[in-house]
């Protein structure tokens, strides 16, 4: 069985022989380990978190530790091979993330800013980084160098001095590259905003590049990916026939199983429901776009004078167009300015090609353009969902 809540967060160990498992965090408190070879639940941590988990690493520091942290800052190291754990509250302020070396360092981000780097042995405050305005959305430890990869597989071997360095995302629309060795900021970046975009909204990711020393992966505005060259502090924007349209959560980086041509590709997940793919060679390069539904779909309707064209009412408060005969074969819009319910049914115009009517689980009913992306609420309402146009 699994968890009683969403699940927030997930990792898999870092060490072998447990790099079959996968760990995951819940809104239910607890933590569990899984078997991905046999999909079985290998052991759960309960009664150590009283909030919401919201970020798991792992560690190979005195063996398979996996550490969990929740909204209230609680800290817990667990050794789920001998069922052994321990706890410590290192700052009283809601965790955002967090991000482990693999060997004895972790570094906890906060809502306030602040960064808390730990040995994870003693769960003990090594350095606390001061920078960011608001919420650390994002933290990721730089690729370490072959001989310092192999002095981190050892669960003794690991020197604090050896640290890489961190790079952080936050809330304030800047990243933040830290000399963790020293505990000082190095650099400071900031990705282009969109006219009239506000400063405290969307989110922010980053992510090392694996293979090239200082280059950055990051996320923009209006779902922009930006590739960034951490020294000289200018980046490139990635490009493609179908983009993100809101920010990006988070990138993945490596080789796809059964490439022949094993060339690097990044996986993005971004707020639009939407997950890409893009190849890395000489430049960001979309290769496509899979639209994903956050909702159940309530109802759909075929265009009267396109029958290829049809358009989905979903329960995530949106509204999909789908072109099924297109050359793209995931060739959808997502519509949700201003919606604020579930959309419960829709219906096309009989003669207006662009115009879509709709009602919602609030018991308004509207009228949207899909061409322009705008819609309006019409006067009055119904007492319960409106199901039928």
């Amino acid at each position: 069985l699994g968890h009683d809540d969403r699940v927030t967060t997930l990792t898999f160990v870092r060490s072998p022989p447990w790099l079959h498992v996968c760990v995951t965090g819940s809104a239910d408190k607890t933590v569990r380990a899984w078997d991905s070879e046999s999909s079985s639940c290998m052991s759960c941590l309960r009664d150590q978190h009283q909030l919401e988990v919201v970020a798991v690493a792992s560690s190979a520091a005195m063996g398979p530790l996996i550490l969990s942290v929740d909204k209230g800052g609680v800290l817990v190291a667990w050794d789920f091979a001998s069922s052994s754990s321990r706890s410590a509250c290192p700052m009283k302020m809601p965790a955002t993330c967090m991000a482990s070396t693999g060997a004895r360092t972790a570094a906890v981000g906060y809502a306030n800013g602040v960064i808390l780097l730990l040995d994870v042995t003693t769960i003990s405050i090594l350095h606390k980084l001061v920078g960011h305005d608001g919420d650390v959305q994002s933290l990721d430890w730089a690729p370490p160098p072959p001989a310092a990869a192999a002095a981190q597989a050892q669960p003794s071997g690991t020197d604090h001095e050896e640290l890489p360095e961190l790079a952080s995302a936050g809330r304030d629309r800047t990243i933040r590259v830290w000399n963790a060795r020293v505990g000082t900021s190095k650099q400071v970046l900031k990705p282009k905003a969109a006219p009239g975009e506000a400063k405290n909204r969307g989110w922010l990711a980053c992510k090392w590049h694996p293979q090239e020393k200082d280059s950055l992966i990051s996320g923009g505005s209006n779902g922009d990916v930006w590739w960034w060259n951490v020294k000289s502090k200018r980046a490139q924007k990635g490009t493609g026939k179908q983009l993100p349209s809101r920010s990006v959560f988070s990138f993945a980086l490596g080789r796809l199983a059964g490439d022949e041509e094993e060339k690097l590709k990044m996986v993005c997940v971004s707020m639009d429901r939407t997950i890409a793919l893009w190849d890395m060679q000489d430049s960001l390069t979309c290769r496509w776009l899979l639209p994903c539904l956050g909702g159940y779909v309530y109802d759909i309707d075929r265009c009267p004078s396109d029958p290829a064209r049809v358009v989905l009412a979903v329960g995530d408060q949106t509204i999909r167009t789908w072109q099924t005969n297109s050359r793209e074969p995931h060739d959808c819009q997502l519509l949700w300015r201003g919606l604020q319910a579930k959309v419960i049914c829709v219906r096309w115009h009989p003669d207006e090609d662009g115009t879509v009517a709709f009602g919602t689980d609030d018991g308004r009913v509207g009228m949207c353009d899909v061409m322009s992306q705008k819609h309006r609420i019409l006067a009055g309402r119904h007492a319960g969902s409106v199901y039928e146009l």
